[in-house]
């Protein structure tokens, strides 16, 4: 049975836009670690980065080699949604690392 969890996409250099993913999503895409939240819980950040969109690529004629990208909540080895906390675990990881602002469109 196919269910979804609560994502950021990140749509442009420093900005996100909160979406979903679905279950049977994940196996076109792969993961790489981003940030652990909380060690005792299991929690963690991830980035899912899907290297090709098909329907892109077919229906608007785009370079096949753009990469759309998630950040997307495991806890307990389990994917989970991301709640406005995360957000934020984001956006000072962010900012620390840039030293700019993470723009988040609801």
């Amino acid at each position: 049975m196919p269910w979804c969890v609560r994502t950021l996409k990140i749509v442009g250099p420093g900005e996100v836009e909160v979406s979903d993913l679905c279950n049977f999503e994940f196996c076109e895409g792969y993961f790489d670690r981003f940030l652990i939240t909380d060690r005792e819980h299991g929690e963690e950040i991830r980035i899912i980065i899907f290297p090709k969109s098909l329907f892109n690529q077919m229906f608007f004629g785009e370079d096949p080699t753009r990469y759309t990208m998630h950040f997307i909540k495991y806890r307990y080895g389990k994917a989970d949604d991301l709640n406005p906390r995360d957000y934020k675990y984001i956006a000072e990881e962010y900012k620390k690392r840039t030293g700019k602002r993470l723009k988040i469109i609801m």
